[in-house]
C-alpha cells in the first residue's frame, strides 16, 4: 500500500497492553494487514524481551501483569509473493 509506514521505509510499532493490574488477560489481536503494509506472515520482535514471533492477521496474546504486562513489537515485513 503506497501510504503505509512499511512501504515508506518507516518503523512500524505494535503495542499491546494489559491495563488490569490484577488479572491475566488473553485475546486474539486482529490486524488490518494492508494498513500495516505487510502481506501474509511477518515477523514481530518484542523490544522488551527480544523475542521474535511470526504473526499474520489473527494473533493470540496472553499478558500477565506480574510477569509480562505488555508487548512493544517492531514489525519486519515478510517478502511479498510476486505471483
Amino acid at each position: 500500500m503506497p501510504g503505509s509506514p512499511a512501504s515508506q521505509g518507516g518503523d512500524t510499532i505494535l503495542v499491546v497492553v494489559n491495563v488490569n493490574p490484577f488479572q491475566t488477560r488473553e485475546a486474539t489481536v486482529w490486524l488490518d494487514l494492508s494498513e500495516l503494509g505487510v502481506y501474509g506472515e511477518f515477523t514481530v520482535t518484542d523490544e522488551l524481551t527480544g523475542e521474535s514471533f511470526t504473526w499474520g492477521q489473527a494473533n493470540y496474546v496472553r499478558l500477565d501483569p506480574a510477569t509480562r504486562p505488555a508487548h512493544i513489537f517492531t514489525v519486519t515485513p515478510g517478502v511479498r509473493d510476486p505471483w
